[in-house]
């Protein structure tokens, strides 16, 4: 169907832009399936299930975005703020401390 992940992904983002969450949300989950280390289509995983206030699928994928990308300050940055929305204060600022240091 797609011959790149990242052509993949862009579809995703589109189906997403187009009002077809869970679409987008199963399409990334076949992604991450074949490519189980393409960092991106975790952070738009987290950023969609933080859209349906499925915070507890939002925060796995966050996480898993950051193990794959360990240098973006953006990605704990968003660990954070989920963290927050989330009630897990601990974790939210230990996210936030990691991104000042990055």
């Amino acid at each position: 169907m797609y011959t790149t992940p990242e052509e993949w992904y862009d579809a995703c983002v589109e189906m997403q832009k187009d009002g077809q969450l869970d679409e987008a949300i199963a399409a990334l989950h076949q992604l991450v399936e074949k490519y189980p280390d393409y960092a991106l289509a975790y952070a738009a995983l987290g950023a969609y299930y933080s859209q349906k206030e499925q915070f507890d699928d939002s925060m796995t994928h966050c996480r898993k975005y950051c193990q794959l990308e360990p240098n973006d300050p953006f990605g704990y940055a968003i660990l954070s703020s989920l963290a927050i929305r989330g009630g897990l204060r601990q974790e939210a600022e230990d996210a936030l401390m990691r991104s000042r240091n990055l």
